[in-house]
This record gives C-alpha cells, sequence and structure tokens, in this order.
C-alpha cells in the first residue's frame, strides 16, 4: 500500500516532466511543461505569499557563529515531495547501461549516425564515470566519481557498474520518433527503461538484481539512479537543431517496483573536448541533477548566460559546484555573519569549503533560506583545468582570484498540484520548523500538495515572482543578466571584473541592480550592508563586514 502511494504521487509530478537542450539541460518539477492557456509564469490570478513567518529584523549576536551542516538538504526536500534521487552521502552505487540500437538494413537516416560499441568506447564510458584524475588512464581532468569526491570534500563516494551493452527492441528510428513527438518528449528514453526492467541487465555476463541493496543505499525503495549512454557518435548531428539522443535527466515511474532518477545522452558527449572519450563535463552536470541540482542558466535566451555568467557546474558544465549547491547537498559548514561589525577570513573555497553567510530575517539554519553568500573563488581544485582551457574552444574561464557574492533565494513553498499540472502557492515553510511536512493528497480538492524550492534562475519558470531567482552573482560592475530596451535579454559571460578584489567594496550600486528598494526578497532591509575586501592572497582573503 505505501509502494502504491509512493507511485500515485511519482506518477503525478511525472506529469510535469519534460526535457530538451540549448547546453546540458535538466527540467523536472515545474520547469518545462505546458501549463496551457490559464498558467503564464508566476501569474495565474494569485497573490504570493508575502507573509514568510518573518519580522524582517535580523538578530544580532555577539559573534559571528559556524553553523552545523544544512538541518534540511535535496534529499529531505525530495524525500518528503515523495519522488527518488541520489543520496548525496556515503558510498552509492549507479548503473550505468551503455544502450546498442541494432542497425536496421537497409540503414535509415537515424542508423547512419550510430555505431556498435567498440572496446574503445566501453573502456572510454568506464574511465569517464570511474577514472581516478591522478592516474594516466584519465588523462583529461576528472570522473564523474573523482570530481564528486573531491567536490564533496570526500562526503559522496560515487561507483558506477557498467553493465553489459543492452540491445532495446525499439530502434533508433522509433527512439527519435518517441522523443520528438511524445506528449512530455521522453517517451524514448521511458521506453527503453521499460524494456530494461522488463528484460533485465547482465554485468560480464552475469544478472544483476536491480531492486537489491546494492543500488538502493538508503532503502527508500527508489533505485538510486541510473545512466544510459546511447552508441550515437556523430556530434554534429546530436547538436543539430531537433537534437536527438540530447543530454536530460528525468524520473522513471511504473506500475511495478521500479522507479528512478535517470540521465541519458549520446556517447559523442564523452568525445566533446578529449579524442579519448574522458570528456565527463556533461555527465557530471547531470549526475548533478540526478542528485537534485538545478539549473542556474535561464531557458529564456539563445546564449545560455543568466545570473551565473555561465561559470558554474551547473551552469554551462564549467568548474567545481558553489557553496550554495554543496551546502544543499549537505558537504560544507557555513560561517553566519551575525555581528553588527567584524573581519573574517576565507579560503579558497574549492580546496577548503569555506564561505559566509549573511542572512535576512528568513533563515532557519538550512541552504533553504535567503540569504547572502560569500564565497572566495580562486582557479585552484576543480576550478583549475576551466580556468586554464577554455572548454570546447568557445566557453568562457572560470574565476580568477576574487570574492563571490551570491543572493540566494530557496526558500521552499508549499505547492498545491492538480493532475493536470496547474498549481497554485498557499505559502511559504515556517522559518522555525525543524522538518519538511510529508507530501498530502486531498482527493476531495485532486489535489497534492508538497514543499518545493519556489524559485529557479529562468524568470518565467518562478513560482512566487519573476525578479526573483534561486542564485544571483551580486557582479561588482554591471548586472549579468537583465531585459534591454528593446526587448531583448542581455547575456554577459562573467569575468573577473564581476568578482571583487582588495579594496573593492559591495556598495549602493549593487543594491540598485540587484535589490529592490534595498530590501532582500522577503522584506529584510539590505541597505545597511558593507562587505568591504581588506586584503587578498592566494591562500585567503579577509573581509570587513558591517550591517
Amino acid at each position: 500500500m505505501e509502494k502504491s502511494a509512493k507511485n500515485i504521487i511519482l506518477l503525478i509530478l511525472s506529469i510535469l516532466v519534460v526535457a530538451t537542450g540549448i547546453g546540458c539541460i535538466f527540467y523536472f518539477g515545474f520547469g518545462g511543461f505546458d501549463w496551457g492557456p490559464s498558467f503564464n509564469g508566476p501569474s495565474n490570478n494569485y497573490e504570493p505569499p508575502l507573509d514568510d513567518l518573518t519580522n524582517h529584523e535580523t538578530p544580532y549576536k555577539d559573534l559571528n557563529e559556524y553553523g552545523d551542516y544544512s538541518k534540511f538538504t535535496y534529499q529531505d526536500v525530495n524525500e518528503k515531495a515523495g519522488y527518488p534521487i541520489m543520496p548525496s552521502l556515503g558510498e552509492v552505487n549507479i548503473v550505468v547501461i551503455p544502450v546498442e540500437f541494432e542497425q536496421s538494413r537497409p540503414l535509415s537516416s537515424v542508423d547512419r549516425h550510430m555505431r556498435d560499441f567498440t572496446e574503445e568506447d566501453l573502456n572510454a564510458i568506464n574511465v569517464a564515470f570511474n577514472g581516478e584524475s591522478d592516474q594516466s588512464g584519465n588523462e583529461y581532468w576528472e570522473s564523474v566519481s573523482s570530481f564528486y569526491y573531491e567536490s564533496s570534500f570526500s562526503k559522496l563516494d560515487l561507483n558506477f557498474d557498467i553493465v553489459d551493452p543492452f540491445t532495446p527492441e525499439i530502434s533508433a528510428s522509433e527512439f527519435v520518433e518517441y522523443e520528438r513527438h511524445g506528449e512530455t518528449g521522453i517517451e524514448g528514453s521511458s521506453e527503453i527503461l521499460r524494456e530494461v526492467f522488463s528484460e533485465g541487465l547482465t554485468m560480464n555476463g552475469e544478472p544483476i538484481d536491480l531492486l537489491s541493496n546494492r543500488y538502493d543505499i538508503n532503502n527508500d525503495d527508489y533505485i538510486d539512479g541510473i545512466w544510459m549512454i546511447y552508441n550515437c557518435f556523430d556530434t554534429e548531428y546530436v547538436e543539430s537543431k531537433t537534437q536527438p539522443f540530447w543530454a536530460y535527466t528525468t524520473n522513471y515511474v511504473s506500475n511495478s517496483d521500479y522507479s528512478t532518477r535517470y540521465a541519458n545522452c549520446a556517447l559523442s558527449f564523452l568525445y566533446n573536448d578529449s579524442p579519448k572519450g574522458y570528456d565527463a563535463h556533461t555527465l557530471i552536470h547531470e549526475t548533478g541533477h540526478i542528485l537534485g541540482l538545478d539549473d542556474y542558466y535561464s531557458y529564456e535566451n539563445d546564449y545560455n548566460f543568466g545570473y551565473l555568467g555561465g561559470i558554474d557546474m551547473m551552469d554551462l558544465n564549467i568548474g567545481d559546484h558553489n557553496a550554495f549547491s554543496k551546502y544543499a547537498l549537505g558537504w560544507v559548514k557555513p560561517q553566519i555573519v551575525y555581528e553588527k561589525e567584524s573581519t573574517i577570513t576565507l579560503r579558497p573555497s574549492a580546496t577548503s569549503g569555506d564561505f559566509a553567510i549573511i542572512p535576512s530575517s528568513y533563515f532557519n539554519d538550512s541552504a533553504f533560506g535567503e540569504y547572502l553568500l560569500l564565497e572566495y573563488k580562486t582557479r585552484d581544485g576543480l576550478n583549475a583545468l576551466d580556468g586554464n582551457k577554455s572548454y570546447r574552444g568557445g566557453y568562457p574561464l572560470t574565476f580568477d582570484n576574487g570574492l563571490a557574492i551570491y543572493h540566494v533565494d530557496a526558500r521552499l513553498a508549499l505547492h498545491s498540484i492538480t493532475q493536470s499540472g496547474r498549481y497554485y502557492i498557499d505559502s511559504y515553510l515556517d522559518v522555525e520548523d525543524d522538518e519538511i511536512p510529508s507530501a498530502s493528497y486531498d482527493y476531495e480538492k485532486d489535489e497534492y500538495k508538497t514543499y518545493l524550492v519556489a524559485n529557479s534562475n529562468t524568470p518565467g519558470y518562478n513560482a512566487i515572482d519573476e525578479d526573483y531567482a534561486l542564485i544571483k552573482l551580486v557582479s561588482r560592475s554591471r548586472t549579468l543578466y537583465r531585459e534591454r530596451e528593446d526587448g531583448d535579454v542581455s547575456n554577459e559571460g562573467l569575468t573577473n571584473v564581476d568578482l571583487y578584489r582588495e579594496g573593492n567594496s559591495f556598495s549602493s550600486k549593487q543594491l540598485d541592480r540587484y535589490f529592490s528598494e534595498g530590501y532582500f526578497n522577503n522584506g529584510t532591509p539590505i541597505n545597511n550592508i558593507t562587505i568591504e575586501v581588506t586584503s587578498m592572497t592566494d591562500d585567503e582573503i579577509k573581509l570587513y563586514i558591517k550591517r
């Protein structure tokens, strides 16, 4: 009965799932769903929940505090909502399926872009997922496993079981037709998973049990995660206007015991920037979605640059995850600034995990509040490769040394959702709550109620206000993402002019660009905050903060 109820919830949420691509795009929950004529962005004739149960005053304390790990993580948010997610802590095993479509005779227009997996291809898949960064076998940057081990400061240890190639009953042409003309755009990948669960998988010729504890390490009755790599090798075909075999992540739910979040892409992605097939940029980005992270670029422009200027693993696949992502996954602890006047020191965030939070009145000792986040960005650690080599020859380079100031509004709001996809917002989670209430279903109203992050970095997908965002870089010198006078969107790639260096200050110029009348979104005054970089070396940055 419990399993049945969970599947009902997941089926409802699956109605809200669709995938597409401009970069390596992940849509789940509300992203990308066609709401129909009654819904267009955050309008829909409702008032946003202005009462977030705070008094809009942030209490001062005698000393700054070192916070604990986030009280809530994305694991908690997703579990309470009732749909699958990969655990972000501990040893986790993920199944990787090389999907090998049989080529028809005569070759169809789709078959011409396919090839049987070679031993070199299968080795490249294994290295891209499992390779060690300090071994000659993975000369190109990091594998997915080594990236997340370093990014999480050893808190997430991923192992990818590369199973024997699986040949589906549907052809490559049928897969493309399902993806292009299905209601949600994920029918092709869903059909392959249906076949996988029906027929089973083998590894080294031996059957594997997808329902075993090995693939459900936290015993939540969901498979922790699945990857599918299609034997499509033609990069130009994948990147054409129709974008077949594109990279995306979404959920799979069946009426049986099999439910999981999964990612899939063409083999060609592994060869994007590595002739040996070791390029893991896309694999790392999509694995971030399996963990629950959102995209940080906007789907509403042609160049993808958004509030972060393209530079972040969940933006344009570049560099490390930022401190918000790591905080929301339970990997790092903040230094919380409560004093009226103080000096703090931060080491490079990529190698130390250091970051600081200046909270608004809505801060609940978790990543899921509203606050300013400060981290010292350098080209160390996982920022090194993309700081010295332009990904694919055209992407911007990652940060040089400087302070990054982010405005984060990750508050959880109660969403009421119908099976047709209509939804409205009731309220924010009470800032004093120590737990996220579990999702519920109102049979009388035919509504599913659950707490989800209200904001997105795509303005039209924000549940509260188009001017809000999940995370914005508060640039020192300009607005990175804005509407121009001609109605088009200004897309700016981030450079060092957006960071704060020795002698720079967070001032009224930034307030005018990024904060409505000098307030956080929840109404807390922000115009009394000063942040000055007093000194900066390769090892640390010192900040003077006054509130």
